[in-house]
């Protein structure tokens, strides 16, 4: 019953008023993004499918290796944080989830780091894209979107989200529950993080309706 209600939600969202509820977001968003010398060229960087979605939004090409995948917060920090040597390192596919590859990122001097490629099904299509998009990468042009919350959807300690604070980008916001103290800190409380980055049954992704992305990728 649960499979069909999804499969059923899939569709109702693929037709009709969600459709074009979404579509006439994505003209909007992409005039406005146009109106205000919106950069062609920036990399989005998320340890979800935000970027991802974002850059669908805004008709804009995939320049980060990080697209529709997923990993935990702690993993993301350090991968930022030691970008250049992560890339350097030859991706494999060791395991599987659900029919989704797993991409590990593995070397004797860094942390292990497992990013589950939530919508795909083919290790060479993940392997391909992977290495084609870390090299579109514009370093000076960096964006950081994530939020606070662990696999388990619990609030990570504030001292270890705060080192995502040391990595040099143009800019950063990080969703969190409430209590915010951090300085690219945006409180979006407990309901709206669980699902932020899903299509809600309107047609619209959850963040549409708190979070203006083309100012945040726009204005200083």
């Amino acid at each position: 019953m649960k499979e069909k209600l999804k499969q059923f939600k899939a569709n109702f969202l693929n037709f009709g008023i969600p459709k074009y509820r979404l579509q006439k977001s994505k003209n909007k968003a992409r005039k406005k993004y146009k109106e205000l010398n919106g950069d062609d060229n920036i990399t989005i960087l998320s340890p979800n499918c935000i970027g991802g979605e974002i850059y669908n939004l805004l008709g804009l090409k995939f320049n980060s290796p990080l697209i529709n995948s997923s990993m935990k917060r702690v993993d993301f920090i350090d991968f930022c944080l030691n970008l250049d040597e992560y890339l350097k390192i030859k991706p494999k596919v060791l395991s599987m989830k659900k029919g989704h590859p797993i991409l590990t990122l593995e070397s004797p001097k860094l942390k292990r780091i497992d990013i589950n490629f939530i919508h795909d099904d083919n290790q060479d299509t993940v392997i391909n894209n992977w290495e084609k998009r870390k090299k579109r990468i514009i370093k000076d042009k960096i964006y950081v979107i994530m939020d606070n919350k662990d696999e388990h959807g619990n609030s990570i300690d504030e001292k270890i989200i705060k080192k995502i604070e040391e990595f040099n980008s143009k800019k950063k916001i990080i969703f969190v529950t409430h209590n915010n103290k951090l300085k690219d800190g945006y409180e979006i409380g407990e309901k709206q993080i669980k699902r932020y980055n899903f299509k809600k049954i309107s047609g619209l992704y959850g963040f549409q309706y708190f979070f203006d992305y083309v100012d945040f990728l726009t204005k200083k």
